[in-house]
Parts: structure tokens; sequence; C-alpha cells
């Protein structure tokens, strides 16, 4: 679990870095914001499920907030991680 945890921390400063630079602070804030949370939670395995879980389904954000195509790219990559993350927590 300790890769594909380490791969979706990297995946959630990806895409905020990119939303950053593309002036989507509230979609940026969204994703530090879990990103913290999962950094918070390591040690309980019933609340770092409810953050993730929650990363797996925000595939819509891309629609709402006008995404581009490198930034979908990487909300894919995020959705992935994270269900990568939960089917191998205890």
């Amino acid at each position: 679990m300790v890769t594909e945890l380490t791969t979706l921390l990297n995946c959630l400063d990806e895409i905020y870095d990119e939303l950053v630079k593309s002036g989507k602070i509230d979609s940026a804030q969204f994703f530090l914001k879990h990103r913290v949370e999962i950094d918070k939670m390591r040690n309980d395995p019933n609340k770092l499920k409810d953050v993730i879980r929650d990363l797996t389904t925000c595939r819509a954000m891309a629609q709402y907030a006008n995404f581009s195509l490198k930034e979908e790219a990487l909300l894919d990559e995020v959705v992935s991680s994270s269900s990568a993350c939960l089917h191998n927590i205890p």
C-alpha cells in the first residue's frame, strides 16, 4: 500500500500545481485539502479510506471547472491512484 499511497500523493501534488498555474484555485484547494487529510489519517485506515474514496468520485469536477486536457489527464491519474489505494487498505 505504501507504493500506491506515494503514487497518489504525487498525483495530488501534480494536479494541485497545474491547477494553481491555470488560476483554478478552488479546484486546487480541493486536492490540497485531501492531500493534507491523507497525511493526517495515514495511521487510521477507516478515516483514510473515507478521504481516498472521496477522490474516486471527483471526475465530474473536470466538467464544471472547465479543466484543460492536461488537467483532465492528471485528474484521471488521481482517480486511478485512489482506486488502487482503496483496494490495498486493510
